[in-house]
């Protein structure tokens, strides 16, 4: 019944349970804190019907992927994630929350690399996605943040190449590089150890096996085979990330006998 409240805090109490849907009534409400409770289960797609300047959801039990219904907010411009489980991916729609100044999504479990249209988030002053699990290559498209004043990436087990970004990098966060040290060392994984071909004298033989690569650990996974007898046939050689090889035997030109490749 509250249609001309603007603003709502319930912050630092011990709520739990979900957001009631009903909120999302609240017609004239534009700033929302809900931070440091016990909350948890699904963002009620309702909150897609505010006007929202400002949402703070930090410090709760949500976990799950980030929801798409937070990326319709298109007024929002301070968005506090941290402090929860929220796991998968960076959604690349956040990019559409050009009126942005504050966001975090520290303290997550969020994996995968960081999308690069976090860069057009051109207005933001904070960006904190320091302790996760994020990895790979960090997108040069950050540098666009030309107003940032405060940045925290650390904590997760990220790489930067270009030398501008870097550059842009030890500026803005100097401890960055230091920290990255999140992930599991890389690892390569594969479902067989040894591959046995047999061959007939009628000519009939084992057909072609397979072999699957995985990674474990964080990073990318960048892999290659080294084939170091001529009658052995495997393709591809080379890879990136999980894969399956196929290997076969070409027997037209060897004598009868034992053989190891």
């Amino acid at each position: 019944n509250l249609r001309h409240l603007e603003r709502l805090t319930l912050a630092k109490n011990q709520l739990s349970g979900g957001i009631p849907p009903e909120l999302g009534k609240l017609s004239s409400l534009a700033g929302l804190g809900l931070g440091h409770n016990q909350l948890s289960g699904a963002i009620p797609p309702e909150l897609g019907n505010l006007r929202l300047w400002g949402l703070d959801l930090g410090y709760n039990q949500f976990s799950g992927s980030i929801p798409l219904v937070l990326t319709n907010f298109n007024h929002l411009v301070v968005l506090y994630l941290d402090g929860n489980q929220f796991s998968g991916s960076i959604p690349t729609e956040l990019g559409n929350l050009r009126n942005l100044t504050y966001l975090s999504l520290a303290g997550n479990r969020l994996s995968g690399s960081i999308p690069s249209c976090l860069g057009d988030l051109t207005e933001l002053d904070e960006l904190y996605l320091d302790h996760n699990k994020l990895s790979g290559e960090i997108p040069p498209a950050l540098k666009n943040l030309t107003g940032i004043l405060n940045l925290d990436i650390g904590y997760n087990c990220l790489v930067a190449i270009d030398t501008g970004l870097r550059s842009w990098l030890d500026f803005h966060d100097p401890d960055w590089e230091l920290h990255q040290d999140q992930c599991s060392p890389l690892g390569i994984s594969l479902n067989r150890s040894q591959l046995y071909f047999g061959v007939t004298t009628a000519g009939t033989g084992t057909r072609e096996q397979k072999v699957r690569v995985d990674s474990i650990g964080g990073g990318t996974l960048t892999w290659t085979v080294n084939v170091d007898t001529p009658w052995l046939n495997v393709t591809p050689t080379s890879g990136s990330g999980p894969g399956v090889i196929t290997v076969s035997v070409n027997t037209g030109s060897q004598a009868p006998g034992d053989y190891t490749g």
